[in-house]
C-alpha cells in the first residue's frame, strides 16, 4: 500500500470511529441486511430517514461518492 493510500485509510478509519464508534460499527456489520421490511409506516419512515441522514453525513465529509467524477460530487 502506498503512503498516500495508508494516510487515506487512517483518515477514513478515524472519521468512522468518530462518526459511529467502534461498537456501533460492529453492530452495523452484523445488523439486519433485509431489503424489504414488514414495518409499520412510521418505523419505515424512520428507517429511511436514518439511512438518508447517514448518506448525507458521508457525503458532507467527502466520503459519499469517492469513486465518482468531481462534476458529479465525487473525488476522482
Amino acid at each position: 500500500m502506498t503512503p498516500t493510500l495508508e494516510a487515506f485509510e487512517e483518515e477514513v478509519h478515524a472519521w468512522l470511529l468518530a462518526a459511529v464508534g467502534q461498537p456501533a460499527a460492529a453492530a452495523a456489520l452484523s445488523g439486519d441486511v433485509a431489503v424489504f421490511h414488514s414495518l409499520p409506516d412510521e418505523a419505515e419512515r424512520a428507517l429511511i430517514a436514518a439511512a438518508a441522514a447517514w448518506q448525507r453525513r458521508k457525503f458532507e465529509a467527502g466520503y459519499g461518492a469517492i469513486a465518482w467524477p468531481e462534476e458529479f460530487g465525487g473525488s476522482v
